[in-house]
């Protein structure tokens, strides 16, 4: 981590400022948090303190397009927030994580554009920290002894409290949902917890269930779904396994019949004890399209979509040839479930749609994705109930579109395409275990 040289108002501050850095700390609480309106120049964001917190900065805007900020030693825990900036020109939002055994509040900061930059100014009356995200050569005005005109601002409450998160700017997919904030939970906090993260890689597809086939003939014949996915999962295997506290494993290694809840259960037996992750990797097609391109992640939605695009989707990736773990009797999706099973499901549903939105921050700072995004959707996949894990379902392109598929087909293209996504891993688990370094990639290549 990296301590960003802070910005002071007056010099005299400095010194005030340095003595509380070495303090030991008292436990302080954060009393306001406000925003003022857009601007062009810059996004302009305040914290009021009771006293000021020590805090560490950690800049990964020219990797990942956006930067986190640490506050410790405070006395409250506050619940996970999503702000969203709505028609900010700097910032898409702001994420609000809380880690209640440290004392640690983290602000994660997600910039729109690349060569964002950003600046830290503390003041004294009353106790704040002002952050500025700066748009491309703009810098940072003199903040002066005030932030009392801010004309946007949230109460900040305890973890009791209920925490509203809106939809502005997620997806345009009819009847989309946000899942709600899953209550305090063991289970939840244990995937947070230090040591190994297991990712469960899914290939689409495979053996009879060949999935969705090009329009176009390569080498003779149909190119098929279950063909590219084990490429692209085999790469993103790589990736992961380079980590030493990242672990990936696959539902299926060669060209196999695995039924969809049978991935299920290969993933609920494979967890690990510190955190876990599920992504089903597919292909898109519309047929009456050809001409439709770009990526689209998933997260469960157990009522399923009225969107009827989003229906046909939801039709073809339920659909199951092959092996099925019907007859074990084993997987929690064969049982009745229970209202603590539904509970649990939904619990990891918030978790799910969380991941898909670091997941598609992280492929749009690709050029190519960042021009075909297709968004953050929600539908009732089958291989995604899963009770012990987020669970997400990547769309990497449109089979279907004859020149989307030559970069599908391309080494390049999926070799990018799984350091986006290994990208996205390390961004979600630093986000959640403070405990947890992550490792990014620079993902140069034929996606960007």
């Amino acid at each position: 981590m990296r301590f960003f040289r802070h910005s002071l108002i007056k010099a005299a501050m400095a010194l005030v400022f340095a003595t509380l850095f070495l303090l030991p700390a008292s436990g302080e609480t954060v009393t306001r948090v406000s925003w003022d309106p857009p601007n062009p120049k810059y996004n302009k964001f305040i914290l009021e303190f009771d006293s000021i917190p020590r805090y560490n900065v950690v800049d990964d805007l020219a990797e990942s397009n956006f930067f986190y900020i640490d506050f410790y030693g405070l006395k409250q825990s506050y619940k996970r927030r999503l702000l969203e900036i709505e028609n900010d020109p700097i910032l898409k939002y702001v994420d609000a994580l809380s880690y209640p055994d440290s004392g640690v509040l983290r602000l994660v900061f997600y910039a729109k554009q690349p060569n964002t930059k950003f600046d830290i100014q503390v003041i004294s009356g009353p106790p704040s920290i002002i952050i500025y995200t700066l748009a491309p050569g703009a810098t940072a005005p003199d903040s002066g002894v005030t932030v009392a005109n801010s004309n946007t601002s949230i109460t900040v409450s305890s973890v009791s409290a209920d925490t509203p998160v809106t939809t502005a700017g997620i997806s345009t997919q009819v009847g989309f949902e946000v899942p709600k904030i899953p209550e305090p939970d063991a289970k939840i906090a244990r995937q947070h917890s230090r040591g190994k993260k297991y990712i469960m890689i899914d290939p689409g597809h495979g053996g009879a269930n060949g999935g969705a086939s090009s329009d176009v003939s390569v080498g003779g014949r149909k190119l098929q779904e279950k063909e590219l996915t084990i490429k692209f999962a085999y790469e993103l295997k790589k990736l992961i396994d380079s980590h030493p506290d990242l672990v990936g494993l696959m539902t299926r290694v060669d060209d196999s019949n695995v039924g969809l809840r049978e991935r299920v259960k290969i993933a609920e037996d494979n967890r690990g004890d510190a955190g876990n992750l599920f992504i089903s990797l597919h292909l898109n097609d519309a047929p009456q399209n050809p001409n439709a391109r770009g990526m689209e992640v998933y997260f469960l939605n157990q009522k399923g979509t009225v969107d009827a695009a989003v229906r046909q989707i939801e039709e073809k990736e339920n659909r199951d040839v092959g092996v099925s773990d019907e007859s074990s009797g084993q997987s929690l999706l064969n049982t009745m479930m229970t209202e603590m099973k539904k509970q649990k499901l939904e619990d990891w549903q918030y978790e799910s749609y969380i991941f898909c939105r670091r997941l598609e921050q992280s492929m749009l700072t690709a050029p190519y994705f960042a021009a075909h995004n297709r968004g953050v959707k929600n539908a009732n996949f089958v291989v995604l109930k899963n009770f012990e894990m987020p669970a997400v379902l990547l769309e990497i392109g449109f089979i279907s579109n004859t020149q989307e598929l030559k970069s599908l087909m391309d080494t390049e293209f999926q070799q990018t395409t799984a350091k986006l996504v290994y990208n996205a891993i390390n961004a979600y688990f630093a986000e959640n275990d403070p405990t947890f370094t992550p490792r990014y990639v620079a993902a140069s290549g034929a996606a960007r």
